[in-house]
């Protein structure tokens, strides 16, 4: 049976399918639910881990780097006391 539609009627039905090839789907699997829409809707499953991809070579090692200025000499300490002669 083939129904014409116009924007002036409504259509008000207790289940409506559509017909792809071989196919029927019911129109509202189409559509999320109200809730659906507001929790992200339905979550398919993970897909599967695509292939890891090869590791790169090595960098070369760099030169190593020039030493440090030498630090500054620091003052001579105070004499110690001097000892006693024993005679």
């Amino acid at each position: 049976m083939t129904i014409t539609l116009t924007n002036s009627n409504d259509l008000i039905a207790n289940s409506v399918s559509i017909i792809r090839g071989n196919r029927i789907d019911n129109i509202l699997d189409l559509f999320l639910t109200k809730a659906e829409g507001i929790t992200d809707g339905i979550k398919g499953d993970t897909g599967t881990q695509g292939i890891q991809g090869l590791t790169g070579s090595t960098g070369a090692t760099g030169s190593q780097g020039t030493q440090g200025v030498q630090g500054l000499t620091g003052d001579t300490g105070i004499q110690g006391a001097e000892g006693r002669r024993e005679e």
